[in-house]
């Protein structure tokens, strides 16, 4: 069915469902107050992700119920899809619980491992193989926890990154429209990408500077979860595959953002030769400060939006790139860029297609 109808309801939806996520936000007293790590002036609401992730769930029924009335087969992969359904419901939970109670960053990266190892373990969302300028490498035993690892780095990486009006959002959305050009309307994780496009668009129209609402962990932990599982496969020639230029490309901002923050408090402080002081840099790693790539700019004399527009262009840029990347390495003979270097999951959820 059309993509574009999909990602227009979850859009549609997803702005109208945002003044109501203020109000059980503003409820249950899920306020960010301004603080010195905190860039907003004012008090504003952080749980806009019941929006998103009630709008994503409700247009995925939706295209469901449309595709039989139509009488559109639909292509339906009864394990990936409850296992990709519990990942999110146990990141959306545990990012719902942070923003009104507050976790420790252990708890929230045990539950984070949780909903991978359910994607992977029963999901049987795994890379077997990465693919090299000098062939394939099979991944063997280490393809399980390789693919977790990805997966909640990813998350992680959006988690970091909320923390500018309209970056989060933004961010997801260029990544997922990377990887929709690359896979294609026919494929199955096409429907997924286009519909969190739409969330993520109709999120911005009350995200963007000056935002009334912040999308919290209930929101970033899904989006990120969303497009660590999105990014992690390529459909090659009927195998899975890791290409390793492509999925770093479509996530090369929150990724680069994760790793020198995390790289960054790691080294604060430490003693090379202390092993205590190496396990105290371990749990600085996961500590929030105001060192991130956005809150530089801002530093530099930037404003909110001026900063947020500079990094989505990076974001796009790195996009471009992946798609560059996937055309140049595609095989001349028999599989288009497409089927040769796409970096989805190549069987999660659902697959329409016209009779």
């Amino acid at each position: 069915m059309n993509l574009a109808i999909l990602a227009l309801i979850g859009g549609v939806s997803c702005a109208l469902l945002v003044p109501s996520a203020k109000r059980v936000a503003t409820r249950l007293g899920a306020i960010d107050r301004p603080d010195p790590r905190r860039i907003n002036n004012v008090p504003i609401p952080r749980m806009g992700g019941i929006a998103i992730f009630l709008s994503f769930v409700s247009t995925l029924l939706i295209a469901f119920f449309i595709a039989q009335r139509l009488g559109r087969s639909t292509t339906f992969n009864p394990r990936g899809a409850v296992a990709f359904g519990l990942g999110v419901v146990i990141v959306f939970i545990t990012g719902v619980i942070d923003d009104v109670k507050g976790l420790r960053p252990r708890t929230k990266l045990l539950c984070e491992l949780l909903a991978a190892s359910v994607v992977v373990g029963i999901g049987g969302c795994q890379a077997q193989f990465i693919s090299t300028p000098w062939g394939p490498i099979d991944l063997g035993y280490g393809a399980l926890p390789l693919t977790i690892f990805w997966i909640v780095g990813v998350t992680n990486a959006i988690n970091l990154l909320d923390g500018m009006d309209g970056l989060a959002a933004g961010v997801v959305a260029i990544a997922l429209s990377t990887i929709l050009i690359l896979v294609g309307s026919d494929h199955a994780s096409a429907i997924l990408a286009a519909i969190l496009i739409g969330c993520c668009i109709g999120f911005l129209v009350h995200n963007f500077h000056p935002a009334t609402i912040f999308m919290g962990d209930s929101g970033s932990l899904v989006l990120g979860m969303s497009l660590g599982v999105l990014s992690t496969y390529a459909n090659v020639k009927g195998s899975t595959s890791l290409v390793i230029a492509i999925p770093l490309l479509v996530v090369a901002l929150p990724l680069t953002d994760i790793v020198l923050a995390m790289g960054r408090r790691y080294v604060r402080g430490l003693v090379p030769g202390n092993a205590r002081s190496h396990l105290a840099a371990f749990a600085r790693m996961f500590a929030p400060d105001r060192n991130h790539i956005h809150h530089k700019l801002l530093d530099a004399g930037l404003g909110q939006r001026q900063a947020a527009l500079v990094l989505l262009g990076a974001q796009g840029a790195a996009g471009i790139v992946a798609v560059y990347v996937a055309v140049r390495s595609a095989s001349p003979v028999k599989s288009s860029a497409r089927e040769a270097a796409a970096v989805v999951v190549s069987s999660t959820v659902v697959r329409v297609d016209v009779k």
